[in-house]
């Protein structure tokens, strides 16, 4: 290449320049990248923490009302009524009731790590039961907050207590207490003070990553549960603790976290409901619990450093690149450019080689054209540069149609619509393993068209083919939407019902068997049939039941009996 005079000075100018322009968009860009990477990943991890609350809220609630339950049942004995009835009579002081005694007794015992305590009293608040049976050394419980919650002047309703240390145990309780009626009327009160062992367990033990703290808090600002602080020793920040009590569950970033305080960090929060008719309003000592999430900045936002790290380096070596390849293309700029059209030529030519039912070469809406009107080897090289746009465009849409479809295919059943055997497996063990982790119910159907086989014999399988397509319809028509349905044979369809017991199961199953005898299903014609469906059904948890092949087993014994009782029914497994 010829020198000119001066040309050395130009030369570094022009490096210089073209340096310049390459550093300035790639500042920015990083900048751009560093504020919405951040921006993306908190609102991820803010996301996850805030489900991860709220799945742990509704765990919670589950657990307390499963307590409630049990003492419910408890406090409905006759045995207990009977106690409390005979004891209002007398006019003596307390005695204890033997009958009482022993029923306590034998109902704690049955969950002996969760209850340190139970009392029976009557109107008065006369203790007249305890378990353990050495523990009535107290004679009253009248006047003790539990104890007038639940009688409230005769109405009696449910009372669940906050969180408290209790002396005499030297422990941690949630105390419950519950009235006991005979003929309507108020007859005593059954007090309960539980551990919190499981409780506190199934909040602290949830978390995403290594360094997440889920915690308990109430409305008052102090912590109840926390997997490092000791129980009620430690309040939440007025701003942490206002944040968390709103009424709508979600996350937002704070300086005033519980375990990472001065430094940004994500909470996720839930509040615990209770769901559960007439309690009393005293009950959580008249505030709210909720559930909220901690993590270590440092785990929080290592994905960002990480990927700062790394486009860092990478702008570095951009810098080298974009230092040589400004030297290489002012030394020469048309040897390039006529390097880049023949390479666009060979990838033309190697797409045209396809055949025209994979490629289809039109110019997409919105494609990049250059309109380089020079006249020489850039014209040309702006020309296949779109035409090659174009062509890659179409050949991407195609690929993508494809590959949706292929999807598609993989995992329905081509007649009906439904999924198929494969996909219904898979999502059955992941519905199984999160029904486990989360203690919900997971209920089964099977279903079986009941002489199916005469429906083809007699009107063909054409028939048989519109038939098993009407009675797919019908059975998206009367499920929900979590509800996952499938063809896994022939005339055999499985449902998996998500958080749904064996009541919600027979149920709906009742329901779509009475649908479908009542059904008239049209063929050739406009000719009409009658069919009746036989149904199997079975749920989690159940003892029989711990894994997905039991459950399908016992959804299958269940179906079997239907058919050998009649068919036309649904059978409980």
């Amino acid at each position: 290449m010829l020198k000119l005079p001066g040309s050395l000075s130009l030369f570094r100018k022009l490096v210089l320049a073209s340096v310049a322009a390459g550093l300035l968009p790639m500042i920015l860009g990083f900048s751009m990248s560093y504020i919405s990477q951040r921006d993306t990943l908190r609102k991820t991890m803010g996301s996850a923490f805030r489900v991860l609350a709220r799945e742990t809220g509704v765990k919670l609630g589950l657990l307390i009302h499963d307590l409630l339950d049990r003492a419910t049942d408890l406090a409905r004995s006759d045995r207990l009524a009977e106690a409390t009835t005979g004891a209002n009579r007398r006019s003596e002081g307390p005695t204890m009731d033997r009958r009482a005694v022993d029923l306590l007794e034998a109902f704690r015992l049955r969950s002996p790590l969760q209850y340190h305590l139970i009392i029976l009293t009557d109107r008065e608040g006369r203790v007249i039961g305890a378990s353990p049976r050495q523990s009535a050394g107290r004679q009253s419980y009248r006047g003790e907050m539990e104890w007038e919650a639940a009688f409230d002047g005769g109405k009696g309703k449910p009372f669940v207590g906050d969180i408290t240390w209790d002396p005499v145990l030297s422990a941690y309780t949630l105390n419950m207490a519950v009235p006991v009626r005979r003929n309507g009327e108020m007859a005593g009160v059954l007090l309960l003070i539980h551990t919190v062992d499981r409780l506190f367990k199934s909040v602290t033990d949830v978390h995403i990553g290594r360094t997440d703290h889920t915690m308990l808090a109430s409305s008052d600002g102090s912590l109840l549960f926390c997997p490092i602080f000791q129980i009620k020793n430690h309040t939440l920040a007025k701003s942490l603790s206002q944040e968390i009590f709103k009424k709508e569950d979600g996350w937002s970033t704070t300086r005033a976290d519980v375990h990472y305080p001065g430094r940004e960090a994500i909470n996720g929060f839930s509040q615990v409901r209770l769901k559960i008719d007439d309690l009393s309003p005293k009950s959580l000592g008249g505030r709210r619990w909720a559930i909220f999430t901690s993590q270590d900045p440092k785990e929080t936002y290592e994905p960002l450093r990480s990927l700062l790290g790394w486009t860092a380096l990478s702008a570095g070596m951009g810098v080298l690149i974009l230092v040589v390849l400004a030297i290489l293309a002012i030394r020469t700029i048309v040897r390039p450019i006529t390097l880049l059209q023949t390479k666009a030529h060979e990838i033309i030519q190697g797409i045209r080689a396809l055949p025209m039912d994979r490629r289809k070469v039109v110019t997409p809406h919105g494609a990049p054209e250059m309109n380089i009107d020079t006249g020489d080897e850039v014209k040309d090289l702006a020309e296949a540069f779109s035409e090659m746009v174009g062509t890659l465009e179409s050949s991407r849409r195609l690929l993508t149609e494809t590959t949706r479809r292929l999807e598609e295919m993989a995992i329905t059943d081509e007649l009906t619509g439904l999924y198929n055997r494969r996909y219904m497996m898979e999502e059955l063990k992941a519905e199984f393993s999160r029904s486990m982790r989360f203690g919900l119910p997971l209920s089964c159907l099977a279903i079986d068209l009941d002489f199916f086989k005469e429906v083809n014999d007699r009107c063909g399988h054409l028939a048989g083919d519109e038939v098993l397509r009407q009675i797919s319809d019908l059975f998206h028509e009367n499920f929900r939407e979590p509800d996952i349905l499938a063809r896994i044979g022939g005339e055999e369809f499985l449902v998996i019902l998500p958080q749904t017991d064996i009541r919600g199961a027979l149920a709906k199953g009742e329901l779509l068997r009475g649908q479908v005898e009542r059904h008239a299903f049209t063929i050739d014609h406009g000719e009409t049939i009658r069919l009746t469906i036989s149904i199997g059904a079975a749920a989690y948890p159940d003892e029989r039941i711990h894994n997905t092949d039991h459950l399908l087993k016992v959804t299958d014994d269940a179906l079997y009996r239907s058919k050998e009782t009649g068919r036309n029914r649904v059978s409980r497994g």
